[in-house]
């Protein structure tokens, strides 16, 4: 669950596939969800962020 939360904090789609195949589970996935919904918020408002101190 570790290693799916951390591919999820960091938005590697890909890696989770990996983490699963390695795994021979699909456990990971539980910690991938939040991570990955959470950075994806916080990186659109980072980004806003930045345009709005650059401007």
């Amino acid at each position: 669950m570790l290693f799916g939360a951390s591919s999820g904090a960091r938005s590697a789609t890909a890696s989770i596939g990996a983490v699963q195949e390695a795994a021979q589970s699909t456990v990971p996935v539980i910690g991938y969800t939040v991570p990955y919904a959470v950075s994806r918020i916080v990186m659109a408002i980072a980004g806003l962020g930045m345009l709005l101190v650059m401007k």
